[in-house]
């Protein structure tokens, strides 16, 4: 259904012209419908009663209050088509004189930016500029013609919806996504506005005819054992869908423990606390890194002090110094608090991952020095990808949570694990 809102209402010769065909409603331009009732709606700014003023000037039209309305229709509009049909060059008619005419007239090729200053502040806020030159072209044989056209400076590519014959002037734009505006004299005929519906597409209406609702009820062949078939497989597509989002899930749970190899502060130490965690079935919620070692571990007699780093360089003594003194300090307070730190079994473990922006191939070996210094200091150091081997077999079961403890109690220097 379209709806024609023009000031011509009352003029039998509009009616005749549309309303002989069931899919137009003509209304009066100060009794409109609510927009939402039909596909499109035409709003003719083209008559001439419109363009009219009783002041003594040509900067306003006596219709104004009403055209404010349109601007909060186009505002709340849900969805449905709106063509703008702008004036031709008619003549603007200003100051009503006591002898009941009116006195000054301006034809509307002179007054090109007063048109788009009235639509845009009182129909829609959409700013377009017209130049004056009559122009046309020819659909289903008919020639349709305008006075105006835009002027394509300001105006994106994909807004320009149609062009005139020959002079090749835009006639046709759309503003927002279903407002559109034209400067063609589309009110000529029924003829004349479904010839330019058909060229535009406005509508989006397709040649094939729409099913109706009963269709898909009627069965034919084996149109059930299709169905039949095609609900299996999407019910199947499901299953895959969902078993695929969650191997997706499980692949970015082993990328995160995997990225062990390259991370550094806090995200490292997380994961590798992690990893510890699960290997020596060992859980301290009330941890708090109070900047000394990174996580500490209490296994029976055992406590093993982590410090986690992730570095750009090789190891060098001062990491090894450092896991050292966490452990000189771990070792005054138990003093402190008059406890028997021989009974407490205290070991530095140093995890990282050194030169970390390297492929692991390319990773040059721990240094001699450092290993001998770690070995005097009661260290050992855990390069993340020797971390990543062992939590690797224990997942696989192949290495059980008791030979860990006493891979990292028994050994010192650089960590040695090439379990098969």
């Amino acid at each position: 259904m379209i709806q024609i809102i023009t000031g011509n209402a009352r003029n039998k010769n509009i009616h005749k012209k549309f309303e002989e065909n069931t899919e137009y409603t003509v209304s009066d331009f100060k009794k409109p419908k609510v927009f939402e009732d039909f596909e499109l709606n035409v709003l003719d700014l083209s008559f001439q009663d419109l363009w009219t003023s009783i002041q003594g000037d040509s900067n306003e039209i006596y219709m104004i209050k009403d055209l404010k309305h349109y601007h909060t229709m186009l505002k709340n509009n849900k969805g449905t088509k709106i063509l703008v049909v702008l004036p031709q060059n008619i003549t603007l008619k200003y100051y009503w004189g006591w002898s009941g005419e009116y006195i000054n007239s301006e034809d509307l090729k002179n007054l090109t930016d007063f048109i788009s200053k009235i639509v845009y502040q009182n129909v829609y806020n959409y700013w377009f500029r017209l130049n004056f030159g009559c122009n046309s072209i020819n659909l289903n044989k008919l020639k349709i013609t305008a006075d105006f056209y835009f002027d394509e400076k300001e105006i994106e590519e994909e807004q320009k919806i149609l062009k005139s014959d020959k002079s090749n002037k835009l006639t046709t734009i759309r503003a927002e996504e279903n407002i559109y505006f034209t400067t063609l004299n589309l009110m000529k005929s029924r003829e004349v506005l479904e010839a330019f519906l058909e060229k535009t597409n406005i509508l989006n209406k397709s040649n094939e005819e729409k099913e109706p609702e009963w269709f898909n009820d009627i069965k034919i062949l084996d149109d059930v054992d299709i169905e039949n078939e095609v609900s299996q497989i999407e019910e199947e597509i499901t299953k895959l869908q969902k078993k695929k989002e969650n191997k997706l899930i499980k692949l970015e749970e082993n990328k995160e423990i995997k990225s062990v190899l390259y991370q550094t502060g806090k995200k490292l130490q997380k994961i590798a606390n992690k990893m510890l965690d699960e290997m020596l079935e060992y859980e301290d919620k009330e941890f708090i890194d109070e900047m000394e070692e990174d996580y500490r571990i209490c296994k029976g007699e055992n406590t093993f002090l982590i410090e986690t780093k992730g570095l750009l360089r090789n190891v060098n003594g001062n990491d090894i110094s450092k896991t050292d003194c966490h452990v000189q300090i771990y070792i005054d307070k138990l003093e402190e608090e008059g406890k028997d730190h021989d009974k407490e079994k205290v070991k530095g473990i140093f995890i990282v991952a050194n030169q970390r922006n390297r492929k692991i191939e390319e990773r040059d070996k721990l240094p001699i020095r450092q290993i001998e210094l770690a070995e005097n200091y009661n260290i050992l150091i855990i390069r993340t990808e020797q971390l990543l081997k062992l939590y690797e077999d224990f997942r696989n079961k192949k290495i059980k949570t008791q030979e860990i403890i006493e891979l990292f109690k028994t050994q010192i220097g650089e960590f040695k694990y090439n379990k098969e």
